[in-house]
């Protein structure tokens, strides 16, 4: 059986002591070392080379994010558990980029840290249910947002009248701006919003801020 060795990094010593109580028992896991901050943590890696690093990420000098970034661009094959309270995707999607393979609330059970040893220690990641949620809500969303964009493309024209639309401008003023009849102006939103799918010129307000197809003056 292999043993995995594991580096705990808590400035709170009573994390660090229920997470040990929870894992000394295991015959797969060796706590090897533990660090109060990310300075401890750098000098114990230069002794002894962990399989997981459990991190948090709020801790007092370099955050447990910083510290990953510097991690994962000398040790690539360590692999950093996130263990925190942060659930809000700044830090769920910061640690990510920075290279964490997992991501634990401090909450977890004794079988989510064993699970996320083991798959981390072997290359994989792991991931709480509610941050996996998390991660998927925000995956699916920027697909459907990519696909609806992939879907509908509006003309240089369209985009011209959505603009002034979001801006104020009534029939007359676009007329006026683009060099328009004011019926070509109607017939130009009238299709816009058949294109679109809507019925109200709020609706192609909502549509394009959250589409990002203007700016507004």
């Amino acid at each position: 059986m292999q043993v995995h060795k594991i580096i705990l990094v808590d400035d709170h010593e009573l994390v660090r002591d229920g997470v040990r109580l929870l894992l000394m028992d295991e015959s797969s896991i060796e706590i090897v070392g533990e660090a109060s901050n990310a300075d401890q943590m750098f000098s114990l890696i230069d002794s002894v080379i962990p399989h997981v690093i459990f991190l948090d990420i709020t801790m007092p000098g370099i955050s447990g994010i910083e510290a990953t970034k510097t991690l994962t661009q000398k040790h690539p094959d360590i692999g950093i558990v996130m263990l925190t309270t942060h659930d809000d995707e700044e830090y769920i999607f910061g640690a990510l980029d920075a290279g964490a393979r997992g991501y634990l609330s401090k909450d977890s059970r004794k079988e989510e840290l064993l699970n996320a040893v083991e798959s981390v220690a072997n290359g994989g990641g792991y991931y709480s249910k509610k941050i996996s949620k998390i991660i998927i809500t925000k995956h699916l969303k920027a697909r459907r947002k990519e696909s609806f964009q992939q879907e509908i493309r509006l003309t240089e024209r369209e985009v011209e009248i959505l603009t002034a639309i979001c801006n104020g401008k009534n029939n007359r003023e676009m007329a006026d701006q683009f060099f328009l009849s004011i019926r070509t102006v109607e017939g130009h939103k009238t299709k816009l919003l058949n294109k679109l799918g809507l019925k109200t010129v709020a609706q192609l307000v909502v549509f394009a801020i959250k589409n990002d197809y203007f700016s507004i003056d």
